[in-house]
């Protein structure tokens, strides 16, 4: 009994796969371009934010150490 409903499920799930095989291919096709123009777009972000924390922290150092006020 429990060998026959799992062999059932096993082939249920065989013939949705092969039914939605297809579309699960054009799917993957169309996520795939996204995903490397998202990950460029995050190192440049990446970038953008290390290079922006770094010009603060000089421009603070700077303006810490040629003014008279502090």
């Amino acid at each position: 009994m429990i060998l026959k409903s799992k062999r059932e499920a096993r082939n249920e799930k065989d013939l949705y796969q092969k039914m939605l095989g297809h579309a699960q291919k054009l799917e993957q096709k169309q996520k795939a371009a996204p995903v490397a123009q998202n990950q460029e777009a995050s190192k440049f972000k990446l970038w953008g934010y290390l290079m922006g924390s770094i010009l603060i922290g000089v421009a603070g150092v700077a303006i810490y150490r040629y003014n008279k006020y502090f």
